[in-house]
């Protein structure tokens, strides 16, 4: 069974990983590292969760090079080749808040994507802290109508100091 690039082991073997095929380039396809890191999480205090996820997802349209989807779970996903970005809006016990996460795809004998993809990355990352900044910082919109408001005034600032490379 072929699976966008991918073969599916042989039939003796039950499982549900699959092995990357050899492109006509010699090269491996790509396969998702198990697991994800958190890049960091901004605590709100209330969010309006599915507006801010359908302003994310559009905004993720936007972005030059990167492709953007929502899952099923309402995470919404920014890929580009060598990972993705996934930025994740909870309302659960802990308080609400925006959670972002990196996962890196593996490339095998083609490594050199890793740092070229947390460049891109931190780029895209500062650019919706950016956006983020101007939506808080729009004082013409009432408190009751903001898509959401910050638990401390500074967590944005807080986040971006997480980031690997800073706009000069």
């Amino acid at each position: 069974l072929a699976l966008r690039g991918y073969v599916q082991g042989p039939a003796s073997c039950v499982t549900d990983t699959y092995r990357p095929r050899t492109s006509a380039l010699g090269l491996r396809a790509m396969r998702m590292e198990e697991g994800e890191t958190e890049l960091f999480e901004v605590k709100l205090s209330a969010v309006k969760t599915g507006a801010l996820r359908m302003f994310l997802g559009f905004w993720v349209m936007g972005q030059k090079g990167w492709v953007g989807n929502q899952a099923d779970d309402g995470t919404i996903r920014a890929s580009i080749t060598g990972g993705s970005v996934i930025i994740a809006i909870r309302d659960d016990e802990g308080g609400p808040s925006l959670a972002v996460k990196r996962q890196v795809f593996e490339s095998e004998g083609w490594n050199s994507q890793g740092l070229q993809f947390r460049l891109q990355e931190a780029m895209l990352l500062h650019s919706l802290i950016d956006e983020l900044e101007e939506l808080d910082a729009d004082q013409s919109i009432p408190a009751d109508k903001r898509l959401y408001v910050l638990k401390e005034d500074d967590a944005l600032q807080k986040a971006r100091s997480n980031l690997v490379a800073r706009p000069a």
